[in-house]
């Protein structure tokens, strides 16, 4: 009987995964943090193109709402989302200043004005960029 490997750790790009599977030769791949803010990644492991700029803005618009929906309080669930933003701007041109001012959003509209105006814009740094870096923020400022 064959147990099943699988590997994980610094998964960010299909290109590390096809390297991890190369090198290890593992039987699958796991991706952690390099999702956070890139659900994207999964399509693109499996061959499928990088996001749109309307599209990333479509979903970090929907994500938003829902989250609202599901956290019930909107000062609440703003505060909450704040960290999901930053994790979203990764990569991106105008990222730095948009993290610092996606810390003081407080009311709903001001929150979909962002979104809208920075993600519709944004032009992608390079792949790389998306690379989560523990350092970035503070998480527990994201959480208001």
């Amino acid at each position: 009987m064959k147990i099943p490997v699988i590997g994980n750790g610094d998964v960010r790009t299909p290109a590390d995964a096809e390297r991890m599977m190369r090198e290890t030769g593992c039987d699958a791949v796991m991706v952690g943090r390099a999702a956070l803010g890139y659900p994207w990644i999964f399509r693109e492991l499996c061959g499928g193109p990088p996001p749109t700029a309307e599209e990333r803005c479509a979903v970090v618009r929907r994500h938003f709402e829902e989250h609202l929906e599901l956290v019930g309080d909107e000062l609440h669930g703003i505060r909450q989302f704040r960290k999901h933003l930053l994790w979203y701007a990764r990569g991106l041109r105008g990222a730095a200043a948009f993290r610092a001012h996606a810390m003081t959003l407080d009311a709903r509209g001001e929150v979909e004005e962002v979104i809208e105006r920075f993600f519709v814009g944004a032009d992608v740094l390079e792949p790389s960029a998306f690379q989560p870096e523990a350092a970035e923020f503070d998480v527990r400022g994201a959480l208001g």
